[in-house]
């Protein structure tokens, strides 16, 4: 889940578990370090997406938002190219271009479009978000989902993955406030994070790390949003005051 204000992105994740590598679903990416990419699914997926990202990025030192993208773009869709021979034609000793070229003569039509099939039902089940700067400070963020699509949310300043995002885009699509300060806005964030705990597959372990036009990053810990979510269950959980109540009791009544 992630959050851009005009100060900067403010990234909120959650997890059930640890990945297999560094301890949480993020990671900076390009060399200006100005750039952070979070995800949801598979962490194996996401690390080689990130690999061919960086080097996809070598030529393009500006790192521009547009670099971005394209680069994910490029990175996501050769990452399925390669999902979709390993698993699907190795059998048949296959390139994915050599099978559309050649295999309704190999295979016969009928073979042929079971194996197409088999294709278009695949995916990398994983999606990513990404959030940075460009050159002078201006805060971007996008997403990445399959088949490598990548869509720009800068217009709503806001954008979250995983199975818990439509409650949590729901919350913040109602709360954010672009010129919120900075702790308004890290509680909006979390709110949503919590909010979005309702979600089956959400986690309630949650890391929050904020990321400076410099590359900086600055962690808040996992005990500190703990005491927050003590105090946030105890404004939200206040029952409905008797007064709306009583109007919404008086407004169903039918007249006499």
């Amino acid at each position: 889940m992630g959050k851009k204000s005009l100060r900067s992105p403010i990234l909120c994740l959650a997890m059930k578990s640890p990945p297999l590598m560094d301890e949480r679903p993020k990671f900076t990416i390009g060399r200006s370090k100005r750039w952070m990419v979070m995800f949801s699914g598979n962490p194996s997926v996401a690390q080689k997406i990130m690999g061919k990202v960086n080097a996809g990025l070598i030529d393009h030192p500006k790192e521009t938002v547009t670099n971005m993208m394209d680069a994910f773009t490029h990175a996501y869709q050769n990452e399925f190219k390669e999902h979709v021979e390993n698993h699907l034609l190795s059998p048949y000793g296959m390139t994915r271009e050599k099978f559309f070229l050649q295999g309704r003569t190999v295979f016969g039509e009928s073979e042929f479009q079971r194996i197409v099939d088999r294709i278009e039902e695949t995916g990398l089940t994983t999606d990513l978000l990404v959030v940075g700067f460009e050159q002078g400070g201006l805060a971007r963020i996008f997403s990445v989902r399959d088949p490598g699509v990548c869509t720009l949310h800068d217009a709503q300043h806001f954008n979250a993955i995983g199975c818990g995002a439509p409650l949590a885009d729901a919350m913040l699509m109602h709360t954010f406030d672009v010129f919120d300060s900075l702790p308004i806005a890290l509680y909006r964030l979390i709110e949503a994070k919590l909010r979005s705990e309702k979600a089956p597959g959400v986690g309630k372990r949650t890391y929050v790390t904020i990321l400076s036009p410099d590359g900086t990053l600055q962690e808040i810990g996992t005990k500190k949003i703990e005491s927050l979510r003590e105090q946030f269950e105890a404004e939200s959980n206040r029952p409905v005051p008797a007064q709306i109540t009583d109007s919404i009791t008086k407004a169903i009544t039918p007249e006499k």
